[in-house]
């Protein structure tokens, strides 16, 4: 099972990851793949969907399709979640002002796309995590210049 994430998700959003199953020796496995997809969401939105509640669903569950014709499947093992937001623990965006943090991603996703010009634009989620990771040291060689010129005392 390769499943890529979509492009949008919320909080609040229902989140459903199925799969055919043969019996109950498959459920591992199929459990284990649907949560590579779990930890995928989460990397790429910066949201929490694990963990998720699993049920086996027999061929006469009312939501569950028609089985491939094949007729191996005796189960559908399906894995849910409702989306939660990730806590904040990054002090230095979580400060800024809202017109500043939406500057700032501008600024990361300009330098991104000039370092690797082919690359898809930077989420918000991934600029967050730059400016959290260099502005404190960009803050600190700022201020190093200022104090050198004299600028400050």
């Amino acid at each position: 099972m390769k499943k890529e994430p979509r492009k949008t998700i919320t909080v609040g959003e229902f989140l459903e990851f199925a799969e055919w199953i043969r019996g109950p020796g498959e459920a591992g496995e199929a459990i284990a793949r649907m949560t590579e997809v779990a930890i995928a969401y989460e990397e790429l939105y910066g949201l929490v969907v694990l963990p998720f509640t699993v049920e086996v669903w027999g061929l006469d569950h009312e939501r569950c399709p028609p089985p491939p014709p094949d007729g191996r499947a005796k189960a559908m093992l399906v894995c849910w979640s409702v989306i939660k937001a990730k806590p904040i623990s990054s002090p230095f965006t979580s400060d800024l002002d809202p017109m500043d943090l939406v500057r700032l991603r501008e600024i990361t996703r300009q330098v991104a796309m000039t370092i690797d010009p082919g690359s898809d634009p930077l989420t918000d989620i991934e600029c967050d995590s730059i400016i959290d990771e260099t502005a404190p040291r960009s803050a600190e060689k700022t201020l190093r210049q200022a104090v050198d010129s004299k600028m400050v005392h």
